[in-house]
């Protein structure tokens, strides 16, 4: 795993404290990160339905 920037840490760091897991972001430094799912904006329709149903 190569290294993360500083400022995906600081996002992930809060979002995990809140307790949120998903982020909606083309950077791709997230999929380098564990308990964080990244959802590309360019993917909508393969997650879209999926992050409605957990609502």
């Amino acid at each position: 795993m190569g290294a993360i920037d500083a400022r995906d840490l600081v996002h992930a760091t809060v979002m995990l404290r809140v307790g949120s897991k998903r982020i909606l972001t083309a950077d791709r430094g997230f999929d380098k990160i564990p308990g964080i799912e990244r959802l590309d904006p360019l993917l909508v329709e393969e997650w879209a339905l999926t992050v409605m149903a957990d609502r």
